[in-house]
């Protein structure tokens, strides 16, 4: 998937309960560093994302996984009208959410949106389990 989704790459796993995450807008089957992070990583929990993008440009801010405190989130796929969504689902994430996000994905929204249905719900900063 990797030479099919081109638009970058990134791996988040946890060292202590903290997620580490390197990522890249650069091509995952062109990068050394992606190559040696696949065969070196030792995780009870690892997301891995390569990128097709169908919103936002090629940059570090737009590439998966994304990070909120301990939590990562990848996605696959694209929000069928997200440009004309916008707005609506960012009215909906929590002012003090709404401030973390740094690029301009469907997914980040999509992430940002869903950690506010945590806090809401009281889960969002309780300790990991």
């Amino acid at each position: 998937m990797s030479e099919v989704n081109p638009h970058g790459w990134g791996v988040a796993h946890y060292v202590q309960g903290v997620p580490q995450i390197v990522k890249s807008p650069d091509m995952a089957a062109d990068s050394p560093v992606y190559s040696a992070l696949s065969n070196q990583i030792e995780s009870s929990c690892v997301v891995a994302h390569v990128r097709r993008a169908t919103h936002g440009d090629h940059t570090v801010a737009n590439t998966h996984p994304f990070q909120y405190g301990r939590w990562v989130f990848a996605h696959n796929g694209n929000i069928t009208g997200f440009d004309d969504l916008r707005p609506t689902l960012l009215d909906e994430i929590a002012p003090s959410l709404r401030s973390h996000i740094v690029g301009t994905t469907d997914s980040e929204v999509l992430f940002f949106r869903l950690l506010t249905a945590m806090a809401d719900g009281g889960v969002l900063d309780t300790e990991a389990g």
